[in-house]
């Protein structure tokens, strides 16, 4: 279930996010984050990076904020995310 969960003393992570307006005051959004965990600031030449996209959109409702979205990762590993309300 868990690939390659792993602890290390040295973490990466980039991350870029854009978003364009989209109809009924909402918004569609692109996630792309990539890390990498290391036992080590020496063992980073044995680091798996991992990468994973999400693809989603976002309104705005009554009932709060309306999110949902696909996202999958270079693991292999693939989810639908869909939340309404406030994030906490």
């Amino acid at each position: 279930m868990f690939h390659d969960l792993r602890r290390g003393r040295a973490r990466a992570v980039a991350g870029l996010d854009l978003a364009v307006s989209a109809p009924l005051s909402g918004f569609a959004r692109l996630r792309v984050r990539s890390g990498a965990v290391a036992d080590g600031p020496e063992g980073w030449e044995r680091a798996r990076w991992v990468t994973g996209g999400l693809l989603g959109a976002i309104w705005r409702t009554p009932l709060g904020v309306v999110e949902a979205g696909y996202g999958h990762a270079t693991t292999g590993d693939g989810r639908v995310d869909v939340s309404i309300g406030r994030s906490f």
